[in-house]
């Protein structure tokens, strides 16, 4: 069954292949592959925007060292799709702090600050942005970074905080596409 379903997955075949994953969990919950079933079914289900299944299935594997990354992203994801802001800013918390050099790190650094501003927290927020705009492995989010941590300061009216975040975004980012809004 796990390679059915890998193979439907393969073939972008989704609907058939999380019927598949779905099988082996149902029929074979011990069987060697399950564990790896449920990851897969987890990631899947992400993709195809079934928030709820994600996250429980991704709560039901073990995160051993090589799914543990993903694991705690799927749950972010999922937490913030559901509207759990809260949740989500932890789940990304955990992601920043227990894979700092993974691939998701800086997006997940990014995501909590966007949570916490919609929050209402600007301070954290742009705390948080500043942080982003300051990790050389955030290069690409940077820009959008240094926008949002001054514009979270202008909500606490902090404008000469706000004018040295927009300053640095005119001189690093020149060819920023909102730079306009700003200057």
């Amino acid at each position: 069954l796990y390679m059915t379903a890998h193979s439907l997955r393969q073939l972008q075949r989704t609907d058939e292949a999380a019927r598949a994953y779905a099988r082996l969990i149902e029929q074979a919950p011990q069987h060697a592959l399950a564990e790896a079933g449920r990851y897969e079914a987890a990631a899947l289900a992400l993709a195809r925007r079934d928030f709820a299944t994600a996250r429980s299935l991704a709560a039901a594997v073990t995160p051993t060292p090589e799914l543990a990354e993903d694991l705690a992203w799927i749950q972010a994801e999922a937490a913030r799709a559901l509207g759990e802001a809260e949740n989500a800013v932890r789940g990304y918390d955990q992601v920043v702090r227990d894979h700092a050099a993974g691939e998701k790190a800086s997006a997940a650094r990014f995501h909590a600050a966007r949570l916490t501003q919609e929050l209402g927290r600007w301070e954290e927020a742009a705390q948080r942005y500043r942080a982003v705009a300051d990790d050389a492995r955030s290069r690409a989010l940077a820009p959008e970074a240094l926008y949002a941590a001054a514009y979270a300061r202008v909500q606490l009216e902090q404008r000469a905080e706000a004018v040295k975040d927009w300053a640095r975004l005119q001189k690093e980012y020149p060819d920023f596409p909102r730079l306009d809004e700003v200057l």
